[in-house]
């Protein structure tokens, strides 16, 4: 408390506001403010503005002063109330005051117990409102009209402090996890002192994660949902305040999918590996949804995977988080390759005689599972061959002429076009 360090303006507005209650209550109350020993006289600026008001230093303490020859005046003064609150107008009343061989003329009143008695009213009747929080000694000093003066002792009176008063707005009361809101509570105020500490709430638990003394804070939520902040504000006299809930809502941020594959060359009787990696700022991913463009599908992280046929495949991944939100669909394309025929020629007898029969056996098939051989060539080696439509166990009988050492040559191409070639050597004695 600094009840007897005030200011001049900030007391000359506080008798302001008593003037005008002592207007409404009484009806035209004088209260005249002494700044100095003399009567009407004081400290003042070059406008005329009082530029001390209160206890004024070097104003000598008023002692009591009685005439011996008439009777001094007797006090008799009341408060409204014992105890209020700060900026609360006070009545002291000293109506009740007499003097029995005159009558009382000055009415003087020290509210700060400086013994200087500096404010004077024509009336009995003084209101005043208390800015800071204490225990205030009122004392009166009534002059009559012999020039007895006398005071009493004082009227003990108590304000007490009053609390902040909190508020304050916020960025937005939407955003998605991990935007940083600013809080600012410019708005708090305490009426009869200064904020001094603010503590946020930032989960509506009650109790406060941030405390600044500064009147801004910042925050950003990981994790999504509904949130009520409220500000706890405490003033210089230790008095604490919380704030109105505000809502704020926070939005559950989509996660993000992306993938790859091994091996690098895909043909249509390759098993490709694909690796999912799906990640989730603000959670965790528990879903992962494949499509392989082929009709086939799967919901692991890591799936494998065969194409039955050589072409361009469109593959995508899409992944869901713990609050259910889904990704983007991450999106490639795998070029499968065709995998090329098995030329297979099975030979009765690899050394023969000159005339002998060889029997040659066709089982060339193709590797891709839905693909077939379609065509094929048989090369004899000493210039003679056929050729046609695959057939597979297809039997065909060669005797050879003069003896030597034959290359025989088989070829096998599928419908796509691929192509193998196996080549035997016969020996013919």
């Amino acid at each position: 408390m600094n009840a007897h360090r005030w200011g001049s303006l900030t007391l000359l507005a506080l008798l302001a506001a008593s003037f005008v209650a002592v207007a409404d209550v009484a009806g035209a109350i004088d209260v005249i403010v002494r700044l100095a020993a003399g009567e009407g006289s004081g400290n003042a600026s070059a406008d005329g503005t009082p530029s001390v008001v209160g206890p004024v230093e070097g104003l000598p303490a008023l002692e009591d002063t009685l005439d011996p020859i008439g009777s001094p005046p007797v006090i008799a003064v009341t408060a409204s109330v014992a105890e209020g609150e700060t900026g609360e107008v006070f009545r002291f009343d000293a109506t009740g005051s007499t003097d029995a061989d005159g009558e009382i003329v000055e009415y003087r009143w020290d509210l700060f117990s400086s013994g200087r008695f500096p404010l004077l009213t024509s009336t009995p009747v003084l209101l005043f409102p208390f800015p800071d929080d204490g225990t205030y000694e009122v004392r009166l000093r009534v002059t009559d009209d012999d020039g007895n003066a006398v005071s009493r002792d004082p009227v003990v009176i108590t304000v007490t402090n009053r609390p902040p008063v909190p508020g304050f707005a916020v960025d937005s009361d939407e955003v998605p996890t991990g935007t940083t809101l600013r809080f600012d509570a410019a708005s708090s105020y305490d009426p009869d002192g200064t904020i001094v500490t603010y503590r946020w709430d930032f989960d509506g638990d009650g109790t406060p994660e941030t405390e600044t003394n500064a009147a801004t804070a910042s925050h950003a939520y990981d994790d999504d949902g509904r949130f009520t902040v409220r500000l706890h504000t405490v003033d210089d006299d230790g008095a604490e305040a919380v704030s109105e809930a505000v809502a704020i809502r926070v939005i559950n941020r989509a996660p993000t999918a992306s993938f790859r594959w091994t091996p690098d060359a895909v043909s249509d009787v390759t098993e490709v590996t694909f690796s999912g990696s799906g990640s989730d700022r603000d959670g965790e991913v528990e879903h992962w949804k494949w499509t392989f463009g082929d009709g086939a599908s799967a919901t692991i992280a890591t799936p494998t995977h065969r194409f039955d046929d050589d072409g361009i495949y469109v593959v995508s991944l899409v992944v869901t988080d713990d609050d259910g939100a889904r990704s983007t669909a991450a999106i490639q394309e795998i070029v499968v390759a065709n995998a090329l025929p098995a030329a297979v020629l099975r030979v009765s007898s690899l050394t023969v005689g000159v005339g002998d029969e060889v029997v040659f056996t066709e089982l060339s098939h193709d590797r891709s599972p839905f693909g077939s051989v379609i065509h094929m060539g048989l090369e004899f080696g000493d210039g003679t061959f056929v050729s046609g439509g695959a057939s597979y166990g297809a039997q065909f009988t060669h005797a050879y002429g003069s003896p030597g050492i034959y290359e025989v040559a088989l070829y096998a191409v599928d419908e796509d076009g691929g192509l193998d070639v196996t080549v035997t050597l016969i020996t013919v004695e």
